[in-house]
């Protein structure tokens, strides 16, 4: 089998074809089979390469977990360029892999060739004709309207923190501050990863609930990030409550978008309201990359001691994104405080 050698690490990998390189990053949830479609496809112009990332099988499975995290994730990319000898590739990346592959252009924008957007454009067939200008002329009403810009800071902010605590630091905190086992660690992700199957699901159905009684998915949103950001302060302050308990929180906010979206189909007509979802959306996406990518710079501020940070770090990290946070509501709150919210139900003119 062939491997790469990277820090701590052993990675197998698999290539076909000839030409300029492709490297796939597979995601949390599969390993570089699921990239044989594509890597059967492009390879017929392109060198294919597909890895899988430390921690899955064939490829070593480090047992200190101190060897995991994006800084490996990053590196273990120029590692697989290295020990096959490549100088520059375009990067595919699916969620995880997404993230690392963002983080490899950041980091290492001379061995980064192109963006896998462009290769899609070239690839996929056209689709039919659609009316440009009816999408722009839409797309500017919503970004006119200033009930968007008062929701989208707090659903972005918040629903943004919670998919990147989520899917990066929550396990590196339970690691170096709670200092949890690996057992303990996977344990409380699978944990969130069931509250947020079940926000979704417990969020619409209050949002149906109260609507019948005449409360909007505006108030709901309020209360739900109010929640967040006590459970965000809990964490920062070691509040004695059970870690399971708070990171279930965490993980429950990030399926709010639930009402984020009720929000906009009230303030938009429904020719409208899929492009604000869509435009809201990205702000979650934009805001989450963010938070991932700020809190590992302030962690950065202090020198890891045993290839763990220290608790006043992520401290650090976590308060200054909750300072942003709590603005965000206070802006979101300030017309119930000023105003008589008179036009809060009522979609405006297409």
């Amino acid at each position: 089998m062939p491997y790469v050698e990277a820090t701590g690490a052993k990675l197998y990998f698999e290539e076909s074809g000839s030409g300029d390189p492709i490297i796939f990053i597979h995601e949390l949830a599969s390993d570089l089979r699921g990239w044989s479609a594509q890597t059967c496809y492009f390879s017929r112009g392109y060198r294919c390469i597909a890895y899988n990332a430390r921690g899955y099988p064939p490829s070593d499975i480090p047992e200190d977990f101190a060897s995991y995290g994006w800084e490996f994730a990053v590196d273990d990319i120029a590692a697989v360029m290295g020990g096959i000898k490549i100088e520059r590739a375009h990067l595919v990346g699916l969620s995880m892999g997404g993230y690392a592959a963002l983080l490899f252009g950041l980091r290492y924008p001379e061995k980064t060739a192109a963006a896998s957007a462009v290769l899609i454009f070239f690839v996929v067939p056209e689709a039919a004709p659609v009316a440009t200008g009816a999408v722009v002329v839409g797309l500017r009403k919503v970004y006119a309207d200033p009930r968007f810009w008062r929701l989208a800071p707090l659903s972005a902010s918040c629903i943004g923190t919670a998919w990147a605590l989520q899917g990066l630091w929550a396990a590196q905190w339970l690691r170096d501050v709670e200092g949890l086992d690996r057992t303990e660690v996977v344990l409380h992700l699978f944990a969130m990863a069931v509250a947020l199957s079940l926000g979704a699901i417990l969020l619409g159905v209050a949002a149906d609930r109260l609507r019948r009684r005449g409360v909007g998915p505006e108030i709901l949103l309020a209360l739900v990030a109010a929640l967040f950001i006590a459970t965000q302060l809990g964490l920062i302050v070691r509040l004695p409550i059970p870690s399971y308990l708070l990171w279930a929180v965490v993980a429950a906010v990030g399926a709010a978008t639930v009402l984020s979206f009720a929000i906009l189909t009230e303030y938009f007509p429904k020719q409208l309201a899929g492009r604000a979802n869509a435009a809201l959306n990205l702000f979650h996406i934009a805001a989450a990359f963010v938070v991932q990518y700020t809190t590992g710079v302030v962690l950065q501020h202090w020198t890891p001691q045993a290839g763990q940070y220290p608790e006043i770090a992520y401290q650090t990290a976590f308060a200054l994104n909750l300072g942003l946070q709590i603005v965000a509501w206070i802006w979101f709150a300030l017309p119930w405080v000023f105003l008589r919210p008179t036009s809060r139900l009522r979609p405006s003119g297409s």
